[in-house]
């Protein structure tokens, strides 16, 4: 149950993160990609590409 639980809620945080990524200009990465790069300002968040090859987390921005 704490495993399905964990699941559930990890599919959660992607949908949020995906509905984040549609407002965003760039391209939408998600943790299932595993060459996405890290956000250059905090390092912690996956980030979009952006047309200028600036990129941040939705965090950031």
């Amino acid at each position: 149950e704490a495993n399905q639980a964990r699941d559930t809620r990890a599919k959660q945080a992607v949908r949020a993160r995906e509905t984040a990524a549609e407002h965003d200009r760039g391209i939408r990465r998600t943790e299932f990609d595993l060459d996405a790069p890290l956000c250059h300002h905090c390092q912690g968040g996956l980030m979009w590409l952006t047309d200028d090859d600036i990129t941040y987390c939705p965090s950031c921005n």
